[in-house]
C-alpha cells in the first residue's frame, strides 16, 4: 500500500455475495482531523495559550481540501480499488470573544461545501452500506473555551504560558457526510508554549471522548467488535514552531509569521494504542499568516505521515481573520499597523519618535543616550573625555581649536608656526633646555659631556658604530672586539700582525714572520730573500693554500706549546690582511686515539690561538681529519690546513712568494 494514501484495508467482496445476514448499521465519524480557530494567531492546529482582553472579539472563515481522504484498497495486492471521497471541501466559521483576559469562549461551526468519490458499486455497497455520501452538509456544532492557567511570562514579547482547551460538539451533522459523529464528544487539551519576540515553541495533548463509538467501513461485519475501524476515545497531540522572518531582515514590519506544524492521535479505547494505524493520524505541515490592521490571512497545506482513515495525502487550507482591536503590543502609543518595531516601545525622547523604534544612541556616536550628556551631538572621540558623549573642539582649553593645534592636549599659545600652534613654551622633554632652542624638544639630552647644548640625545659619541652603553671607549672611535673590555676601543693591532702596541714597534707595518727579530713587529730587510717565512701562502689549483715551515707541537694536555706560537702568529697575520679568508683546521688521529678526541681537542686550541691573535670569533674552525688531509704537507705535520675564501678569488699581489 503507498504510506502516503489515506486507506481502509478492507477486503472487496468481488466473487460471491454475503449471507443474508442483515449488516451492521453505519454510524459516522467527524475524520477530518481540523479543528478550526479564531484566534487570530492560530496556525493550522495550534493555537496561542494567552486570551485576548475583555470583550475582544474575534472571527475567522476558513477553507479547507482534503485529496482522496478515504479509499478501499484489495488487501492482497494492495491496490486502490474505490475511492469513498475523492475530493472534500469543507469550510468554517468560527467566533470567539475574550473574557476576564483568561477566558475565551467561542463557536465552530464546520460545512460541506462540496465532496465526492467514485460510483457506488455493489461490491463497495456491501462494505460501505446502503447510505448516500452527502454533496453538502452541515458538520457537528463546536462550542470552544480556553482558559489561560499562565499568561506570557514576558507580557506581549513571550516567554511561559499555559492554557485549558475544551471543545464540545453537538450531533447537528448528517451522520453520513463523515464530519459529523452522531452524538456529544469532548476534546480537552492541554496548550502550552515558550516563545521569545521572533520565535516560538507550541505542544498541545489531551484526550478526546465520545458518547458513542463510531466505524467506517464496516456493514459487512457481523458483530461490532469485528470491525477494524471502530472510533472511540482518542489522545490527540500537537507540536509546532513559528518564526517571525523580521528577525532575519525580512518584512521590517513584523505582519508575516511562518509555521511548522506536526499533529494527529492514537486511539485509547476500544482499539488500544499504537494497535492500528487505521485509526490513527500523523499530519505534517507548513502555514504562513500574514496580519494587516485587523485583518490576517493564513495559507496553508500538510500531508499525512502514516495512512489512517481520513488522513489525505494533501490537505490545503485558507483562512481569513478578523480581530478589531487597536494593538499596541510594545505599550508605547504608536499602534502595531504603524510601529516598525511592535515588540520594542519607543523612547519617546524627541528624537524620530514617530516610527515606534527606539533609538539608543540618538546621535550615533556609540554613547548610549543614557550616558551621552549630548545626546545630538557627536562625540569626536580623539581619545579626550569620549565617555561622556560630547564633542571636545579644544581638548586643552587653550582657545586653539584641536584641528590647528599641534599640541592638542597641553595648553599654550598661537603661534604662526603650524608646528607650535598651540604648544607650550617650556621644555616638552625636560632636559634643561627650552624648546625653542632645542633641536630635538621630544627627545632629553643625554648628558655626557658631549655635544649638550643642542637639546638632542647623542647615542654614539664617537659614531662609530658602537652604542655608548657597550663602547669601552666611547669618546674614540674603535672596532668590533671579543673582549668587551676592548670593543669600541682603537684597534691596537692596525697592522694585523698580532703584536699590539706598545710592543708593536712598527704598528702600520707588519710583521715578517721568519724567526728573526719576529717580536719587534717590524718587517727585516731581506733583499735577497734569504729569510724563510715560517708561512707561505700560495695559489693551488682550487684557490689559495697555506704552508707551514714546521708542525705544530703540543702539550700534553693537547695545547700549543709556547715554542710553535709564532707559526699560528704567521698564520693568522696572513689571515689577518685578507680579511675574506677563513681557515680549516683538522688534526690527525693517532691510535689509541678515543674516537679522535684528542685530534679535535689539538684542532679547537689551534683555532682558539688563532682568533686570540687574529681577534677575529670566525677566522677559524674546526674541520674532520677527512677535509683536510689534502692539504699542504698535512701528511708531514699531521695537521691540515684549507682556505676559505667566500667564492673569492685571490688577487696574485696578495700571495707571498717563496716557501718556508
Amino acid at each position: 500500500m503507498r504510506p502516503s494514501a489515506a486507506f481502509i484495508a478492507l477486503g472487496l467482496l468481488l466473487t460471491s455475495a454475503l449471507s443474508s445476514t442483515e449488516a451492521w448499521s453505519q454510524p459516522s465519524v467527524d475524520i477530518r482531523g481540523f479543528r478550526a480557530s479564531a484566534d487570530p494567531g492560530a496556525g493550522l492546529y495550534l493555537e496561542p495559550a494567552a486570551s485576548p482582553a475583555t470583550g475582544d472579539v474575534s472571527a475567522a472563515a476558513w477553507l479547507s481540501y482534503g485529496h482522496r481522504p478515504i479509499a478501499l484498497q484489495d488487501p492482497v495486492t494492495g491496490e486502490s480499488r474505490f475511492r469513498v471521497l475523492s475530493h472534500q471541501l469543507s469550510g468554517d466559521l468560527a467566533a470567539s470573544v475574550g473574557i476576564a483576559e483568561r477566558l475565551t469562549l467561542g463557536l465552530d461551526l464546520p460545512v460541506i461545501l462540496y465532496q465526492g468519490g467514485d460510483t457506488p458499486s455493489a461490491a463497495s455497497r456491501q462494505v460501505l452500506g446502503t447510505s448516500a455520501i452527502p454533496a453538502q452538509s452541515f458538520g457537528d456544532l463546536g462550542a470552544v473555551a480556553k482558559f489561560t492557567v499562565l499568561k506570557p511570562t514576558r507580557g506581549e514579547f513571550g516567554g511561559v504560558a499555559l492554557a485549558l482547551h475544551e471543545r464540545l460538539t453537538l450531533p447537528t451533522g448528517s451522520e453520513a457526510s463523515y464530519v459529523g459523529e452522531g452524538a456529544v464528544t469532548s476534546e480537552t487539551r492541554l496548550l502550552a508554549e515558550y516563545r521569545l519576540v521572533a520565535f516560538g515553541i507550541h505542544v498541545a495533548t489531551g484526550i478526546k471522548l465520545r458518547a458513542q463509538e463510531g466505524q467506517v467501513a464496516c456493514a459487512d461485519v457481523t458483530s461490532l467488535e469485528a470491525c477494524p475501524a471502530r472510533f472511540g476515545h482518542e489522545i490527540p497531540f500537537g507540536f509546532g514552531l513559528t518564526l517571525k522572518p523580521q528577525v532575519f531582515g525580512i518584512d521590517k514590519e513584523g505582519r508575516l509569521t511562518f509555521s511548522l506544524e506536526t499533529h494527529g492521535y492514537v486511539p485509547l479505547a476500544p482499539i488500544a494504542p499504537f494497535q492500528s494505524s487505521r485509526v490513527a493520524a500523523a499530519q505534517v505541515g507548513l502555514g504562513a499568516r500574514y496580519t494587516l490592521g485587523s485583518v490576517s490571512f493564513l495559507v496553508g497545506a500538510e500531508t499525512a505521515l502514516i495512512g489512517g482513515v481520513g488522513n489525505p495525502p494533501l490537505r490545503a487550507m485558507l483562512s481569513v481573520a478578523w480581530a478589531p482591536r487597536v494593538r499596541d503590543a510594545d505599550g508605547d502609543g504608536i499602534p502595531d499597523d504603524r510601529d516598525a518595531c511592535r515588540e520594542l516601545p519607543e523612547d519617546m525622547d524627541g528624537f524620530q519618535d514617530d516610527d515606534g523604534c527606539p533609538e539608543g544612541d540618538n546621535d550615533e556616536d556609540g554613547v548610549v543616550d543614557e550616558e551621552d550628556q549630548c545626546p545630538t551631538e557627536k562625540e569626536d572621540e580623539d581619545g579626550f573625555e569620549d565617555e561622556d558623549g560630547c564633542p571636545d573642539p579644544d581638548n586643552d582649553g587653550d582657545g586653539v581649536l584641536d584641528v590647528v593645534d599641534a599640541c592638542p592636549d597641553e595648553p599654550g599659545p598661537d603661534s604662526k608656526d603650524p608646528e607650535r600652534r598651540g604648544c607650550p613654551l617650556g621644555d616638552a622633554d625636560g632636559d634643561g633646555i627650552l624648546d625653542t632652542e632645542d633641536l630635538c624638544p621630544e627627545e632629553p639630552e643625554d648628558k655626557d659631556g658631549h655635544r649638550d647644548e643642542d637639546g638632542c640625545p647623542d647615542p654614539d659619541n664617537d659614531e662609530d658604530g658602537f652604542r655608548d652603553e657597550i663602547d669601552a671607549c666611547p669618546d674614540e672611535k674603535g672596532v668590533d672586539s671579543l673582549d668587551p673590555k676592548e670593543r669600541g676601543c682603537p684597534d691596537p693591532d692596525p697592522d694585523r700582525d698580532t703584536i699590539l702596541a706598545p710592543m708593536d714597534r712598527c704598528p702600520e707595518q707588519p710583521e715578517t714572520w721568519n724567526g728573526v727579530d719576529d717580536d719587534d713587529g717590524c718587517p727585516e730587510d731581506d733583499p735577497r730573500k734569504r729569510l724563510k717565512p715560517l708561512v707561505v701562502v700560495r695559489d693551488g689549483k682550487l684557490g689559495p693554500v697555506v704552508e707551514m715551515s714546521a708542525a705544530v707541537r703540543f702539550t700534553p694536555n693537547n695545547q700549543v706549546e709556547p715554542a710553535s706560537r709564532p707559526l699560528l702568529a704567521a698564520l693568522a697575520t696572513e689571515l689577518g690582511q685578507r680579511p675574506a679568508w677563513r681557515v680549516q683546521v683538522g688534526v690527525r688521529p693517532r691510535a689509541g686515539d678515543n674516537e679522535g678526541e684528542r685530534a679535535r681537542e689539538q684542532a679547537s686550541a689551534v683555532v682558539n690561538e688563532l682568533r686570540r691573535m687574529a681577534r677575529r670569533a670566525d677566522v677559524a674552525s674546526v674541520s674532520s681529519w677527512s677535509d683536510v688531509k689534502d692539504a699542504p704537507r698535512a701528511a708531514a705535520h699531521g695537521m691540515g690546513l684549507r682556505i676559505v675564501t667566500e667564492g673569492r678569488q685571490v688577487p696574485k699581489r696578495e700571495v707571498q712568494e717563496g716557501k718556508p
